[in-house]
């Protein structure tokens, strides 16, 4: 299999894009390409909705698409368009605009697999869930602040 990959913030020349050895193209060259599209994306301004129907209506109608990053990137309406007419093959959502969403039509069609964001939940990243509860429980056993407190502001003090 061939990697090819997008991002507007990394050139061709990075450390790391030539370790992966995957050549960077367009955004629009990438989805005229690819077998599978891949979304990785942070949902900023400039990523909001920026799968529509256009975009899926340039890929291959053999291709399929997955998003493992925000549901905010994909416009769920333009997605369900191209599927429904056989622009792209299938679709894999990890993630959804509304999450639970509020109608899902995608659940009933037979060319969508559809997870409940778990997409990074892995053998490593429970382990380091683990690590981290286990120093901070420590932490505050010896008078610490934990690192990792959510509502650090409101802990400074109150139970040291």
């Amino acid at each position: 299999m061939d990697i090819i990959a997008h991002d507007p913030y990394v050139n061709q020349d990075s450390l790391n894009v030539s370790e992966l050895r995957a050549p960077l193209l367009s955004l629009d060259d990438l989805c005229h390409q690819a077998d599978y599209v891949t979304c990785h994306l942070p949902l900023t301004d400039e990523t909001q909705k920026i799968f529509n129907y256009d975009i899926f209506c340039s890929m291959k109608p053999t291709a399929f698409f997955i998003n493992l990053s925000r549901g905010g990137i994909v416009n769920e309406e333009g997605l369900l368009h191209a599927l429904q007419s056989e622009q792209i093959a299938g679709a894999a959502l990890d993630v959804r605009q509304d999450e639970p969403p509020r109608k899902d039509i995608f659940s009933k069609m037979e060319n969508v697999i559809l997870t409940p964001h778990v997409g990074g939940i892995t053998a490593e990243s429970r382990e380091r869930v683990v690590s981290c509860v286990c120093k901070d429980v420590a932490a505050v056993l010896q008078g610490n602040m934990p690192v990792h407190a959510v509502n650090s502001i409101k802990f400074q003090g109150a139970y040291l």
